[in-house]
């Protein structure tokens, strides 16, 4: 530092020992300002390699730490129109509203090249809930070779389902497809999992234990689960990102279970659950699948992203072993295919589509005159909780959704379910739902 001040001083006597005459001993004043911005920007310190806001969060790093610190809100406003309904079903009566659909709060260390971690709460009712509580070890490879996967322990998503695995903040539509009801949610386990090939194809696979809403897994009581997935991208346009095709395949076995409970309701939270295995009960009004302590589950997907265009199904079968219940088999599947008018993309990478969409131009910006991104879409989902001596209903919804993405970071949606729903009381009851999600997150 001293040498570095010396040098700049001998340089501004320069300066100012030359007069005003043009040249002095060959040197001008020009010539000394050149040679003091030059030596300035070649010893100057390096720009920070990081920035502290940006639309993934806030990012704080103090040597090779690093804190990132986000999280989303969610606001929904939802309108029901019952028709063809019975007095006194559960259709019947079914509430309009506004909520606060997701208030989430995030925290994502990393301590060096290997090990990271998450902490994601949300905030219901007054209480504090587990969402991702996990820590990673990763790029294995690096130091033990090729074949060697990354590490997660922790509360998380079990691999299983495109649809469950897809971030709530990239969803297409307002909720998740019916049968996804049958798919394992986070739980607390121990996940291998890696990808080849430039993220090509990949694998996930763990062993959890069923947890409640705040991380808590009793063995005894509430069973335990082994759950793999594994997705491959078997056509790619390596000159554009906006053209992928995606497979993938997943299976649970869960045992030890202490009963069996399936239910789902109309795609918008506010709706009560309308179909459920738990409307089937003895005579001593104990649900029948209450003696359940196996269940063995299978999820089919597909996914094709053709620049504006893409289209997503995929199949979810859960088999039950149950006396009382008579071993029931339940299943659903879904279809959408979504079209980008103003020319965006969804953005899938390693067999997820958890990208953020950043629209072509943001809402207002470039004097006012920008549009933001807009989506349209349509999705048919069912699902069947009716098999052997279980009558838990059954429920099929057509959804139309329009998504306005203002902002990488904001967007509206509207979404119009119509759903045909046929419960224990009566069939072929509809009901009309209207939804606006106002959305933002980082």
């Amino acid at each position: 530092m001293l040498r570095r001040l010396c040098i700049v001083g001998t340089l501004l006597v320069l300066f100012l020992s030359v007069g005003s005459n043009a040249h002095a001993d060959g040197i001008t004043r020009q010539d000394v300002r050149d040679e003091i911005r030059s030596y300035l920007q070649e010893h100057s310190a390096p720009p920070p390699d990081h920035r502290v806001l940006s639309k993934s969060g806030i990012n704080l790093k103090s040597g090779d730490l690093t804190l990132n610190i986000g999280g989303r809100a969610l606001i929904d406003t939802i309108f029901h129109e019952t028709s063809n309904v019975t007095q006194g079903s559960r259709v019947d009566g079914i509430n309009n509203g506004i909520e606060f659909r997701q208030v989430w709060l995030r925290f994502a260390p990393s301590f060096g090249k290997y090990l990271s971690g998450k902490i994601q709460l949300a905030f219901e009712t007054g209480n504090i809930i587990f969402q991702d509580v996990y820590f990673d070890v990763h790029k294995l490879r690096d130091c033990f070779g090729c074949g060697v996967p990354n590490l997660r322990v922790g509360h998380f998503f079990e691999p299983f389902s495109l649809n469950k695995l897809t971030p709530g903040t990239r969803l297409t539509f307002l909720e998740r497809a019916l049968p996804v009801a049958l798919a394992p949610f986070r739980n607390t386990g121990v996940m291998l999992h890696d990808d080849f090939r430039g993220g090509r194809f990949g694998y996930a696979a763990g062993v959890f234990g069923n947890s409640n809403r705040v991380g808590l897994t009793n063995f005894n009581r509430d069973g335990h689960a082994a759950t793999a997935r594994v997705w491959a991208t078997p056509w790619t346009d390596c000159h554009c990102l906006c053209k992928r095709l995606h497979l993938g395949f997943s299976y649970s076995h869960r045992w030890d279970l202490n009963g069996v409970r399936y239910g789902a309701r109309p795609e918008d939270h506010l709706a009560r659950v309308l179909i459920d295995t738990d409307f089937s009960t003895d005579a001593m009004g104990q649900p029948l699948l209450a003696d359940a302590n196996r269940v063995n589950e299978f999820a089919a997907e597909i996914a094709l992203v053709f620049g504006r265009f893409s289209v997503q199904a995929e199949y979810i079968r859960s088999a039950v072993s149950s006396a009382a219940g008579g071993g029931p088999v339940f299943d659903g599947w879904y279809a959408f295919a979504s079209y980008w008018i103003t020319g965006e993309c969804r953005k899938y990478a390693k067999g997820n589509f958890a990208g953020r969409i950043t629209p072509c131009r943001e809402f207002l910006e470039k004097d006012c005159c920008g549009s933001g991104g807009w989506e349209v879409a349509v999705r048919y989902s069912t699902l069947d909780l009716n098999d052997s001596n279980i009558q838990g209903g059954k429920m099929s919804d057509i959804t139309l959704g329009v998504n306005w993405h203002l902002h990488p970071n904001a967007r509206v949606m509207f979404n119009y379910v119509r759903s045909r729903i046929d419960d224990d009381v009566a069939t072929g009851q509809d009901l009309n739902t209207f939804a606006i999600r106002v959305q933002f997150d980082l």
